[in-house]
């Protein structure tokens, strides 16, 4: 049911039904008798106003908070993130929107224009969950009043950026990671067998190339990990990969599984390290040593600045931090 066919079933104008269910914010000459009953009514039906159109016509409205969420490769980390955030929203007064855009590495123009959209709704503030590289923003432009919350930035140095982003959320990924590969080799356990997206990794002068091994057959989900795990067996038994360290944990999980059944010991023979360090690692048959990122310590911060009145800085940094179990060896 609608608005207007509320007001028909009362027999009253659309206007009245509108100022009933706003407190009459134009102080009209309707009774509180009046607009009481009309409250009434639209509460035994569970009339529920659309606040949009609200947002859009009425600027002054503008306190909603968006929540833009990137369907990217990142899901193992968002996904738990985005529901954490929602039941904690869902306990509080504050009114949020949830949209959610396209991956940018496979539509350029996805962010920019979610963004936009959400601007046009009269959406000031804007929380983004997912990973962003600033030239996913290239011609975002600084709309007045905007403010921009990035939970994940890519780049580990932030450039200098327009007022409207108040605060970007940070981490040392690409030291981290040379410093990781670094540790294992001179532990004694390369070659590392990695994949294109850690490209950092290969940069010369930071780890010996012969090393390193590009891993070129991108695996998004368990199941592919799983399939290609006897092209792994293969440079195991040929000397060529002591560890893995794959850049998300469905991967590792599914390489390490396809391993174990052709009866590749870990970390024995080959050693696996993931990246998110998703719930589910701790619980397999080997717990799988994987990659902590901290965008769960940012995205609180942010949401208690919103929740709380918390101060936040313009650069929130959080770092990476290995956690260690039993599908790998101590590393210092």
């Amino acid at each position: 049911m609608n608005l207007r066919e509320l007001a028909k079933k009362l027999g009253v104008s659309a206007t009245t039904v509108s100022a009933a269910l706003n407190n009459n914010p134009r102080h009209l000459p309707f009774s509180e008798e009046t607009l009481a009953n009309i409250r009434k009514y639209a509460a035994e039906v569970g009339y529920i106003p659309n606040k949009l159109p609200q947002r859009i016509f009425h600027p002054e409205k503008n306190d909603t908070l968006g929540l833009l969420y990137i369907q990217d490769t990142a899901q193992d980390r968002t996904l738990p993130l985005l529901q954490d955030l929602l039941l904690r929203l869902n306990g509080c007064t504050l009114e949020y929107q949830l949209y959610s855009c396209q991956d940018p590495m496979e539509n350029p123009r996805a962010l920019v224009k979610a963004i936009h959209d959400m601007y046009g709704m009269n959406i000031r503030q804007i929380v983004i969950i997912g990973m962003v590289s600033w030239n996913y923003l290239d011609n975002l432009g600084t709309p007045p009043g905007l403010q921009i919350y990035v939970i994940d930035a890519l780049q580990d140095e932030v450039p200098v950026l327009p007022d409207i982003f108040r605060c970007v959320c940070t981490t040392n990924r690409r030291q981290f990671q040379v410093d990781l590969a670094r540790k294992i080799i001179a532990a004694g356990y390369g070659p590392i067998l990695t994949n294109t997206r850690i490209p950092v990794l290969n940069e010369f002068g930071l780890v010996s190339p012969e090393l390193i091994l590009p891993y070129y057959d991108v695996c998004d989900y368990y199941e592919y990990g799983y399939s290609q795990a006897n092209i792994v067996y293969q440079l195991i038994r040929e000397g060529k990969c002591r560890t893995i360290m794959f850049h998300n944990d469905r991967e590792a999980i599914g390489i390490m599984a396809g391993l174990q059944k052709m009866g590749v010991r870990i970390p024995e023979d080959v050693q696996v390290i993931g990246y998110n360090n998703a719930a589910i690692c701790k619980y397999l048959y080997t717990p799988l040593t994987s990659i902590a990122h901290p965008a769960n310590k940012a995205l609180n911060r942010v949401m208690d600045h919103f929740l709380c009145g918390t101060e936040l800085p313009a650069i929130l940094f959080h770092p990476l931090e290995l956690v260690q179990r039993e599908s790998s060896f101590p590393l210092p």
